[in-house]
């Protein structure tokens, strides 16, 4: 997953100054009761490990999650960087990789471009808890106001160099609490995960606007709805706790971001609640 970070009505990235390349590993952290708390007790790690912290004027900083898709991370880090180079040239980059996974930090090093690793080698943990971990690294930074939040299966297929500032403008709205990027030509599911009603999307101005559920699909997310979003245990506690906001979810038009990980699903090798590579 690629996170990005902005505390303007434009897309930036926020930045950390620390531009050691070696990775920082984290897998000798005591294990925790559960799964849940390991995500709560790696995220402070990750957070007072961090030296970016006193860094929080430059207002970039990017951060990847990794893990077993090697070939779809590198499709989607050069994508991303072929679309929005100066965003890349901008940013200090910081990677999380999910489980020990060598292909996939092998392919961080290759991109030139990401300044830290940090790894958790233990085991692989479920998309819930790691995606818990990463987006509270990014959110925890003060002065964070935007995450853009991006797995790495997901290739960037736009010719429209302003969708991700119009994004983080339509954020400038207190009432909207997520910002869809994947692109219309995905197909999406018609119904409410959580109540089960039907979404109905009102058209605005290059954008639709409804009652729909969160998702970890590509989006843009306030910080202080990460707070009330994040930990959670997987995607649809998650989607609970953002049904509480009573915000609304935006879907940018045409969008931006197209699955290429739909036959090498990384959610049907993971289990959605725990901590462990599951069949």
């Amino acid at each position: 997953m690629v996170y990005a970070a902005s505390r303007s009505g434009v897309l930036v990235l926020a930045t950390t100054n620390d531009s050691a390349t070696s990775p920082r590993p984290l897998g000798t952290l005591p294990r925790p009761r559960t799964a849940y708390q390991a995500s709560l007790d790696i995220a402070a790690r990750l957070a007072a490990a961090d030296p970016g912290n006193s860094s929080l004027e430059h207002e970039r900083q990017l951060l990847a999650l990794a893990g077993g898709r090697a070939k779809l991370l590198a499709r989607t880090l050069e994508s991303f960087a072929a679309r929005w180079p100066e965003q890349v040239r901008a940013a200090h980059i910081c990677a999380f990789v999910n489980g020990a996974d060598k292909p996939s930090r092998s392919v961080i090093e290759q991109a030139g471009w990401i300044d830290r690793t940090l790894t958790y080698e233990s085991e692989v943990m479920s998309i819930g808890i790691a995606t818990s971990i990463v987006v509270g690294a990014v959110a925890g930074h003060g002065g964070v106001d935007l995450v853009l939040h991006l797995e790495d299966d997901w290739e960037t297929r736009t010719i429209d160099s302003d969708a991700l500032a119009r994004a983080a403008a339509i954020m400038e709205d207190q009432t909207v609490g997520q910002v869809r990027l994947r692109h219309r030509s995905e197909q999406c599911l018609a119904r409410h995960m959580i109540t089960q009603k039907p979404i109905r999307w009102r058209q605005g101005e290059e954008h639709r606007r409804a009652d729909a559920h969160f998702t970890f699909n590509p989006s843009l997310v306030r910080s202080a709805v990460v707070d009330r979003v994040f930990p959670a245990r997987d995607e649809r506690d998650a989607q609970r706790r953002f049904l509480m906001t009573g915000l609304d979810v935006i879907q940018l038009e045409p969008g931006v971001f197209a699955h290429i990980g739909s036959q090498n699903s990384r959610r049907l090798l993971i289990g959605r609640v725990g901590g462990h590579l599951v069949s």
